[in-house]
């Protein structure tokens, strides 16, 4: 996510070897970072004041997370920061205590990396932070429960038109988006492939390209479950040249 190099993201962690393990993953998602490993350290405010966003530990030696957040809040100029609270202790004791206090979103230690780097992204997006790149690579799917989630396109395998909506299938499961195929191939533009009228694919998720017959040709996807797209005769020449089959 190159796109991404110009946020800030300032990580509070005492823990030295789990501070580390942020810098390395936020770094290699394209985001500055900054690092402060004490509540007390002088650098803090200005530390604070130069971030997009706030990775803050709960349980930090002298001020812990929650009084830091609560500083934040109460400050003028950084009441509006969004802020990700990390915690090892009982979630929702917490999370309450966070979300009274004006945390955005909590995250449970030790984290799951791809869903931390989604949260981030969500919230810098919804705090106005958003690049077109990012706008492109997240994909809009309903939640089970109600409600919207996203799915970064990088996960999806293909996309299924379904009427007026699209069935978005990752390596393992499938997601119901709201837009029209010709919709979502706007979107990804040159990330996906159309292979079909109803088809779109991640070039990058093709396992193989076969005929079935003189007349049928295929995609064999990476997904659990055995995947083999069609493709139309229309598209075939553009989908062998973007998979770099010589014709």
């Amino acid at each position: 996510m190159n796109s991404s190099a110009h946020h800030r993201i300032l990580v509070v962690e005492d823990d030295p070897v789990f501070l580390e393990s942020m810098d390395a993953l936020l770094t290699g998602a394209g985001y500055e970072v900054l690092a402060c490993s004490s509540s007390t350290d002088s650098r803090l405010p200005q530390q604070i004041s130069q971030a997009d966003l706030i990775v803050l530990d709960l349980n930090l030696p002298g001020r812990n997370g929650l009084e830091v957040l609560q500083s934040i809040r109460e400050d003028a100029e950084t009441v509006d920061k969004p802020v990700l609270m990390l915690t090892a202790h009982d979630p929702m004791k917490y999370r309450l205590q966070g979300l009274a206090l004006g945390a955005d979103d909590y995250v449970l230690k030790p984290p799951n990396r791809e869903e931390l780097l989604l949260r981030v992204a969500g919230m810098l997006r919804r705090a106005g932070h958003a690049t077109a790149e990012d706008h492109d690579s997240l994909i809009v799917v309903a939640r089970p429960g109600g409600g919207r989630g996203f799915l970064d396109a990088r996960d999806v395998a293909y996309v299924c038109s379904a009427r007026n909506s699209c069935y978005v299938h990752t390596q393992s499961e499938q997601k119901l988006a709201s837009k029209t195929i010709g919709d979502l191939a706007e979107q990804l533009g040159e990330k996906f492939v159309r292979v079909h009228r109803s088809y779109l694919v991640n070039p990058t998720k093709v396992r193989s390209a076969r005929w079935l017959s003189s007349s049928a040709y295929v995609l064999e996807m990476d997904t659990a479950e055995e995947t083999l797209i069609p493709v139309s005769r229309t598209y075939r020449s553009a989908v062998r040249s973007a998979l770099g089959i010589a014709e």
